[in-house]
């Protein structure tokens, strides 16, 4: 248990306070070192994630962690340095989408952290966290922080798995298309173009005709509001991030002037918006609430406190 570093007493550090806060710095510096892209270095703005906050409820980066070495001193121990390294790794994780590039980097600072810092000189922050049961027996418990690292790390190799033998099936299957696409002698007629199967637009809009094609060459390079048809007010004009198309603030009802430039940038329309927290439309849409200043939709199951109706008067969400 001693060699393993599971002993109760004989593998845990004991430190005096000054050598303890120069040991939680080397380890900070030392995870700053290991930060090769910069990912964690400093806090996620609204500007660098429009909806960092809307998913993270507890974020954590090596310039707070420092700050908070150098703040709270001296310190007992350096247990909470395991704690915010782990709770950095796990905020990697959830908002970026699984083998993405930055849920990679995580994997690689979370691995390469564990292997050259915690398990050479950080062993007294370990996972294990001392419990004691109903019959006074002392019992390890994992931290719930690597727990939920260890399952999304889990799920993505399931889902690399997945795919492999995806790929692997597809590679013995005869594709049809090519088979026919040699067979082909003629010329198919196609049956005529359906309307499309996507809903109606849920705002008014204006049919522009146009009729020279030296006209039509010259509108296609404008952003027309998608509502009254016009170019003009082009400081009034907001961009659907989803769709591309362009609206005037005042045809949809939102105050321009009261929106941060990350809430302009990240701004959906109401044909495409959606919950910021969750990423979907909730089946009832009536669930659906609309910030009054950054024009954010949000559904009413998923905000904290969680609500069952709307507010009456005005609503504006925690960013």
């Amino acid at each position: 248990e001693t060699s393993q570093g599971h002993h109760p007493i004989y593998s845990k550090d004991f430190l005096c306070h000054s050598c303890c806060q120069v040991r939680i710095e080397t380890m900070i510096t030392k995870m700053q070192q290991e930060d090769k892209l910069f990912l964690f270095a400093i806090p996620v703005t609204p500007e660098m994630a429009p909806t960092y906050h809307d998913v993270i409820k507890h974020p954590m980066d090596l310039q707070t962690m420092m700050k908070r070495a150098k703040r709270d001193a001296p310190h007992k121990n350096y247990v909470w340095v395991r704690q915010g390294f782990e709770l950095i790794v796990l905020n990697a994780l959830t908002f970026n989408a699984p083998n993405t590039k930055f849920w990679l980097e995580a994997k690689r600072f979370y691995q390469t952290c564990l292997a050259k810092i915690f398990n050479v000189m950080g062993k007294g922050g370990s996972e294990p966290i001392n419990n004691t049961d109903e019959d006074g027996q002392q019992q390890q418990q994992e931290s719930s922080y690597a727990k939920s690292i260890a399952q999304h790390l889990e799920k993505a190799e399931r889902a690399l798995k997945m795919e492999a033998e995806r790929v692997q099936s597809d590679k013995t299957t005869e594709k049809k298309d090519l088979v026919a696409g040699t067979q082909v002698a003629q010329i198919v007629s196609l049956p005529p173009l359906r309307p499309p199967l996507d809903p109606s637009s849920c705002l008014p809009f204006t049919r522009v005709k146009i009729v020279d094609p030296t006209e039509a060459a010259f509108c296609s390079w404008m952003e027309c509001c998608f509502t009254c048809g016009s170019s003009g007010a082009a400081d009034c004009m907001l961009y659907c991030v989803d769709c591309g198309e362009a609206f005037h603030s005042f045809c949809v009802g939102i105050a321009i002037h009261s929106m941060e430039p990350s809430s302009v940038s990240g701004w959906r329309c109401p044909n495409c918006k959606i919950c910021e927290i969750s990423g979907i439309v909730p089946l009832d849409e009536l669930k659906m609430i609309f910030c009054d200043m950054c024009d954010r939709a949000f559904n009413l199951d998923l905000i904290d406190p969680p609500l069952l109706k709307a507010p009456r008067g005005l609503y504006i969400c925690g960013q």
